[in-house]
């Protein structure tokens, strides 16, 4: 499981495929180059708002598919002691069946962190596309520090 990092231009990224949008979350603007290789398998899962830039066309994704995959047995969760809500996730683990056949998701209890899949990751790198940067934060039953 990938986290997907915003603001690659501040990581030394050119202006590419991908813009952050610096929302102080997982915002994607994405290249029209990006839509046509992404939609295919994403369309479910998200809703397009036009952006258009001096770079070329652009669509912000808003991430709609928000899924109940965090295993939290396998987590290191944190929670505000007034609410019991989560207020911070160190370490995730996820329900394997759950993210099976997901490409791009958020979870419940932190919906404003894009999550995305290996065959996402690979996707995104077999087409060439640029801007991207992941972090992995779990792969298969094993998880990975955040």
């Amino acid at each position: 499981m990938q986290r997907c990092n915003d603001y690659p231009q501040e990581i030394g990224l050119p202006v590419g495929d991908r813009l952050g949008i610096g929302l102080n979350m997982d915002s994607m603007a994405l290249s029209r180059r990006a839509l046509d290789v992404l939609l295919p398998h994403i369309a479910p899962a998200v809703q397009l708002i036009p952006l258009t830039f001096d770079e070329g066309e652009y669509a912000m994704l808003n991430i709609v598919n928000v899924i109940d995959a965090l295993d939290e047995a396998h987590s290191d969760v944190e929670r505000f002691p007034s609410s019991g809500r989560v207020s911070r996730i160190k370490r995730y683990g996820f329900h394997p069946d759950v993210v099976r056949n997901e490409w791009i998701f958020k979870i419940r209890q932190t919906q404003s962190v894009a999550f995305v899949t290996e065959r996402f990751v690979e996707l995104v790198q077999r087409s060439g596309l640029t801007g991207f940067e992941f972090a992995e934060l779990w792969r298969d039953e094993t998880t990975v520090p955040a």
